[in-house]
């Protein structure tokens, strides 16, 4: 069973398994500074801003299988009322605004299988592989 906190570090057997989450209002799901975690069978619905959402480019080993995102908004710059924390608007604001994806993945030595984006107003599977990590 995964724990709440912020930061997981390695998850090793830790899932999040058949849930859902509908009408979030800044992302559906992060993983930030989280390992070995196995995400499956999660659908995402009415979400503003990214669905499954890598944050750092320092998250791997996690797999994502079988999941869904749907209904996912742009959220509309850093003066959006969605935007509900100050590290969006203090670094990466400007690329993260652009557009809304379903999956934004930062690493790619995760894994993705049988993953759906449908109804996104951005992009379903955003890889945005940054030189370094975000920090």
């Amino acid at each position: 069973m995964v724990e709440s906190q912020h930061m997981g570090n390695d998850r090793s057997g830790d899932v999040l398994r058949n849930s859902s989450i509908t009408n979030s209002n800044n992302r559906g799901v992060t993983i930030h500074g989280t390992s070995n975690l196995l995400i499956e069978g999660v659908v995402l619905h009415d979400i503003h801003g990214h669905g499954f959402f890598f944050e750092d480019a320092v998250e791997t080993g996690n797999e994502l299988v079988s999941n869904i995102a749907f209904g996912i908004h742009k959220v509309e710059g850093s003066a959006d009322p969605f935007v509900v924390d100050t590290h969006d608007t203090a670094r990466q604001a400007d690329s993260r605004f652009k557009s809304s994806a379903a999956f934004w993945i930062t690493n790619p030595t995760n894994t993705f299988v049988g993953n759906i984006s449908a109804g996104a107003s951005g992009t379903g599977f955003w890889y945005a592989i940054p030189r370094t990590a975000l920090g």
